[in-house]
């Protein structure tokens, strides 16, 4: 798919996302970006870092980051399911989770890519895509709401970020000079391609699975959902299909991450008492929306 068709279908979701909340006043709306800007703004920092002084990534680095991984996302997997109802639907999930969370100045939008294995990407700056395959397997809203509040919560606690910041160090204290960089342009391109493939490509590693874990049950509860949403998913699709290709490729420690949620329930439980019939589990309306919109493959 072209650049630029790309390009339209990721402004077409945040026009989507817009309809629910106005853009905040951030540098998403402001900062200047084109395809290949992050390169450019890269070279210019890794000049600086070739100091050793290791600066922390910037707002305006983290969102023109997102925006080359949605590309990169779009081109590989085979683009988006166009459909705007559905995705308003999801957008207002999504972006009521934003709010709760510890960053809800970011604009968060969503995706369904048109795909049939089961994962979700959570990218840097506020974008969070889904795939076909995994949205036919939840079964009501506080399901949904719970996996959002999970990639939600990668964004906030900057994962992808500190995965991104954490590559650049290791790739710098290999190159042995300023002058390098100066002389061998390419050294420069090929380090930025290496860690942009790393933060699509990396597992997020158990330590921050089960942070975002914790913080989508605090969320998903915030506003009222069943915060078991996400372990029942979980349980359900671990059983469907352990081995395919997606979701579980990257989550080596998916039973430890269901074994604490389960206790975490129990905790909870054993702390504030039985409160399943205070909880919104919305399957009626989830089942009504996604029966009407067809999730199936389209051309």
């Amino acid at each position: 798919m072209p650049n630029k068709v790309i390009i339209r279908i990721i402004a077409g979701l945040l026009f989507l996302g817009a309809t629910f909340a106005p853009l905040p006043q951030s540098a998403w709306a402001n900062e200047p970006w084109y395809p290949g800007a992050l390169l450019d703004y890269f070279k210019e920092r890794m000049r600086n870092d070739s100091a050793r002084t290791f600066l922390p990534i910037s707002l305006a680095e983290e969102l023109a980051l997102g925006k080359e991984i949605a590309i990169e996302i779009n081109r590989r997997f085979g683009g988006l399911l166009q459909n705007d109802d559905l995705i308003r639907y999801l957008n207002q999930v999504g972006m009521n989770l934003g709010r709760v969370s510890s960053r809800p100045d970011l604009h968060y939008t969503l995706g369904i890519l048109n795909a049939d294995f089961i994962n979700a990407y959570a990218i840097p700056g506020g974008m969070i895509f889904i795939t076909r395959g995994l949205l036919a397997q939840v079964r009501d809203e506080s399901e949904l709401a719970g996996v959002l509040a999970h990639e939600v919560a990668h964004i906030a606690r900057k994962h992808a970020i500190e995965t991104f910041a954490d590559e650049r160090k290791k790739e710098m204290l290999r190159v042995i000079s300023r002058q390098e960089l100066e002389d061998n342009p390419a050294t420069v391109k090929n380090l930025y391609a290496k860690m942009k493939s790393n933060v699509l490509d990396r597992d997020m590693g158990e330590e921050m699975e089960i942070e975002a874990d914790q913080i989508a049950r605090i969320m998903t509860a915030r506003l009222g959902y069943d915060p078991d949403g996400l372990a029942r998913y979980l349980v359900r699709v671990s059983r469907v299909s352990p081995n395919r290709e997606g979701h579980f490729q990257f989550s080596p420690a998916l039973e430890k991450r269901i074994k604490f949620l389960e206790w975490k329930s129990g905790l909870d439980r054993q702390t504030h008492g039985e409160q399943k019939s205070e909880y919104k589990v919305l399957a009626e309306r989830f089942r009504k929306f996604i029966n009407a919109h067809t999730l199936g493959t389209q051309p």
